[in-house]
């Protein structure tokens, strides 16, 4: 039988014979884990997989000095095979923090005042309303108008069909004016994201060196797993207090000049608004009337 030198020199030169070489190696890679560590058959087959492409590479390193390639695959197998038990420990890390971690999704806007329902008791008082379900008051009209453009990210149909109700607008033209605001709020959401993913991505290393720091034994790399953990806290503080300032309702102004009026008038309308409601005793029920930040 030709010996593997000989089939590695040749593939080296020709770029042909890999189909041997991989033939008389790959149960010996396949085994190496159970022969050596009691690794299990799930063990061995990730092994392969992950030393595989590896192979391909030793071989194109592979330089006959006078000793046989057993003896240089068999180097290079151990090595592997500690890196891959140092990887499969890291991702087994990684999956305990994941199940652990809390800032993976995306908290829900946090609303605030709601419109009651106009056949709440105590609330004509309010929103004055006539028969046909709709707002008497042109300055209310006016404000509830203004307050679902400040919630024109939460909206949903059923919201705008209860806005339209209450204010007369068509719900076409409410619409409208509700995507061009939604269109101004797009960077902001952009730039929320990914100051989420950076936090997401800070807090796993956290916890991630939390692990690392309780099982070391070395006083100096202790030290240093500190440093790094305190480091790691403040970029997280940080990062927690700019997705904070991160605002995703319209602007006063930019309603104000969707709607070509003096940016005074939303401010004091949605102050009397918030004061109003604020001041309300009894509220609908929030899971059957949308809930709408002032």
């Amino acid at each position: 039988m030709e010996s593997l030198n000989s089939l590695v020199a040749y593939y080296q030169n020709t770029g042909l014979g890999l189909a041997e070489i991989v033939k008389r190696l790959s149960l010996r890679i396949y085994n190496y884990p159970r022969g050596k560590f009691q690794a299990g058959e799930d063990d061995c087959g990730e092994f392969y997989l992950f030393f595989y492409p590896r192979l391909l590479r030793s071989l194109a390193r592979f330089e006959d000095r006078g000793k046989p390639f057993e003896w240089y695959f068999n180097s290079i197998l151990r090595w592997h095979y500690k890196a891959y038990c140092s990887q499969k420990r890291q991702e087994q890390s990684r999956w305990a923090v994941a199940r652990n971690a809390l800032f993976w999704e995306h908290p829900e806007p946090v609303m605030g005042a709601y419109l009651p329902n106009s056949g709440s008791d105590g609330h004509e008082n309010i929103i004055p309303i006539d028969r046909l379900g709709r707002s008497r008051d042109t300055t209310w009209r006016r404000r509830i108008l203004f307050l679902a453009l400040k919630n024109a990210r939460q909206l949903d149909e059923a919201g705008v069909a209860w806005i339209s109700d209450l204010t007369g607008i068509g719900q076409d033209h409410l619409i409208g004016m509700i995507e061009r605001l939604r269109a101004s709020l797009y960077k902001r959401e952009l730039r929320l994201h990914k100051l989420y993913y950076r936090q997401n991505r800070a807090f796993t290393k956290i916890l991630l060196l939390q692990q690392e720091l309780l099982w070391e034994v070395d006083p100096g790399r202790k030290v240093e797993l500190a440093l790094s953990l305190c480091d790691l806290r403040k970029t997280l503080h940080g990062l927690q207090g700019r997705i904070r300032r991160v605002r995703l309702h319209p602007s006063n102004r930019q309603i104000a000049e969707l709607l070509q009026i003096p940016k005074g008038t939303v401010d004091t309308s949605l102050f009397w608004l918030r004061r109003q409601l604020l001041r309300s005793d009894n509220h609908a029920d929030p899971e059957q009337k949308p809930q709408l930040c002032a």
